[in-house]
């Protein structure tokens, strides 16, 4: 009896070891227009983002006790970021510090990389 509560307790420590990440993309419009992403990853699909809202564009979840953090770059084909009025997006998805990195949490961790654009990035 003592063999089985001893094998349970292990097993309920190496369980409560466990942690996970949920890793998520996020498309902020700062600027003054509609913005329109097109997630080529996801059959085209498009994200109609107004100003001043965000839209998860990319979300996974890892199983991993050993692994902290994922990186924000992305690393699919190239996002279509355009304005409603045909002004295309010139800031770098592919360039790791364009990209605001948050981790909230401790054994369920939520990690929230946020591409933020502005007028600026437009022309």
């Amino acid at each position: 009896m003592v063999k089985y509560f001893t094998i349970g307790f292990i097993l309920l420590g190496l369980m409560s070891c466990n942690r996970t990440l949920v890793h998520q993309r996020i498309i902020s419009n700062g600027s003054t227009d509609t913005v329109i992403v097109v997630n080529p990853d996801e059959k085209d699909t498009s994200y109609v983002i107004p100003p001043s809202q965000s839209a998860v564009i990319y979300e996974f979840e890892v199983l991993d006790k050993k692994q902290d953090s994922e990186p924000c770059v992305w690393i699919g084909p190239n996002l279509s970021i355009k304005k409603s009025n045909g002004l295309i997006c010139h800031k770098g998805e592919k360039l790791e510090e364009n990209w605001s990195k948050k981790i909230e949490g401790s054994k369920e961790r939520k990690e929230t990389c946020t591409f933020l654009v502005v007028d600026a990035d437009f022309y």
